[in-house]
């Protein structure tokens, strides 16, 4: 059995093999299998000495070397801040979500995603983390006023059994925004309707949504003034422009005044900041 878990370790990182979706859709279950034969989960490390364990089906570096800089400010915030709840907007397949249950297992997570896919996967992804520790909100997260926290939970969890784990897979990466087409149907959520009340422990607002952070600030600004969660941003300059008709030096002008210092973590596609 070692030899046969060494060899599948040994071509998980072979990118060609996953993109040949005939032969992947024959092998894949084999190879899953053999990394994991008795379905209890991998060991992985992400950065920031963050240790998971995750379905097979996630096995691979692109997980462990994800955006590095900012799982390293998490793993040190969280630490500081034990107990803590962790919003994660734009959850996408749940990378940070799964962090965050491993590092504290006394952490809660709110994972939102406007992708039921997304969210079907994250809720995979997590599976192996203790506790009933996560919830999943669907939605496009924006300034327009929204229902509140239980009546969105309660209709994802009714729109979460309209698709199964296998579709949810296959479209796990559709990154659904607020200018994508054919979005009239998502609710869309507002940070001020979901949290009114002020917060009993720690708090980290995480958001990645591809250019519209503008949008969610605008509306958390109720609940950034009272409670002065800790913000993990993924900007993304040139969306925030072309899109939304904003800029990253005016979202940067926001958040001051809202009472933060800004620390630029990393520069790559996107800039990640961390708001104390």
């Amino acid at each position: 059995m070692s030899i046969i878990r060494s060899t599948a370790r040994a071509i998980r990182n072979a990118p060609v093999l996953r993109d040949l979706d005939v032969l992947w859709s024959a092998l894949g279950p084999v190879y899953f299998w053999a990394l994991d034969p008795f379905r209890r989960g991998l060991r992985m490390r992400f950065s920031g000495d963050i240790w998971v364990i995750v379905p097979s089906r996630f096995a691979g570096v692109a997980l462990e070397t994800h955006e590095p800089e900012a799982f390293v400010a998490l793993a040190a915030w969280m630490r500081q801040n034990p107990g803590a709840l962790i919003i994660d907007i734009g959850c996408s397949i749940g990378a940070l979500s799964v962090a965050a249950l491993f590092i504290d297992s006394d952490a809660e997570v709110i994972a939102i995603d406007s992708n039921i896919a997304s969210l079907l996967t994250t809720k995979e992804m997590c599976s192996r983390s203790s506790g009933d520790r996560l919830i999943l909100l669907h939605g496009l997260v924006s300034n327009e006023p929204s229902v509140s926290f239980t009546v969105a939970r309660e209709r994802t969890r009714n729109v979460l059994s309209s698709i199964t784990l296998k579709e949810a897979y296959k479209f796990r990466y559709d990154y659904i925004c607020l200018d994508s087409p054919n979005t009239n149907d998502i609710p869309r959520l507002r940070v001020d309707d979901l949290f009114p009340d002020r917060a009993t422990r720690p708090m980290l607002l995480k958001c990645d949504v591809e250019g519209a952070e503008h949008l969610v600030i605008d509306g958390a600004r109720a609940f950034l003034a009272r409670d002065k969660p800790a913000l993990l941003l993924s900007v993304h300059p040139l969306p925030l422009r072309e899109t939304y008709d904003h800029s990253a030096d005016h979202l940067r002008d926001t958040i001051i005044q809202l009472g933060y210092n800004i620390e630029l973590l990393a520069v790559d596609h996107e800039e990640h900041w961390l708001c104390m």
